[in-house]
């Protein structure tokens, strides 16, 4: 089958080479040639979805073979080799450089890089990374001064809140309070 298939865009249809698409179903057994040719396509403007509609499958899918160029060239090329898993490629993906190093210099050892250790490490990388973020989002925990500022903002709040509840009945105590309260107010803005 040669030619190619429509795509619409902006009201216009765009072809899209159908060897291209072939091609891709070809490197079904070497899923990082099949994301380098993903990427071509990607490279060409194509969105995710798109592809994944041309190819038949999940937009999930699409993103999943694209991890794949996100691992070292050395374990890119085991993983063309055969000699690591498309399961295994995808979890050292997630891995930060370093560790790809350490596995790529394993693999030249001619140690076997088992996919259950890889998938322990994917998920403590993952977890170490969620907690850095959560830890990065806390605001820093306030000075001294800083709570007793806050704790003197709150005062001063329910002095006043009291100070207009009794204002009618002790008028002369109301407006004294007022007074203090702004020559608080006043010191605070010298610290």
């Amino acid at each position: 089958m040669s030619g190619k298939v429509n795509r619409k865009e902006v009201g216009r249809a765009v072809e899209i080479p159908t060897e291209k698409i072939q091609y891709i179903f070809h490197l079904e057994d070497n899923p990082v040639a099949q994301a380098r040719a993903i990427k071509e396509l990607i490279d060409m403007g194509y969105s995710q979805r798109e592809i994944a509609e041309m190819l038949g499958r999940t937009q999930q899918f699409v993103s999943a073979r694209l991890q794949l160029l996100k691992l070292i060239p050395e374990l890119q090329e085991a993983a063309m080799r055969g000699d690591i898993s498309k399961s295994t490629a995808l979890k050292l993906a997630r891995l930060p450089r370093e560790v790809q190093e350490e596995f790529a210099e394993r693999l030249k050892r001619g140690e076997k890089i088992r996919f259950k250790e890889v998938a322990e490490l994917a998920r403590e990388e993952f977890v170490r990374s969620v907690v850095e973020k959560a830890i990065a989002a806390v605001p820093p925990l306030p000075t001294e001064a800083e709570r007793r500022v806050d704790a003197f903002e709150w005062l001063v709040e329910e002095l006043g809140k009291l100070i207009n509840k009794y204002a009618r009945k002790y008028p002369t105590v109301a407006q004294e309070l007022h007074e203090l309260i702004k020559q608080a107010k006043s010191l605070k803005g010298k610290k």
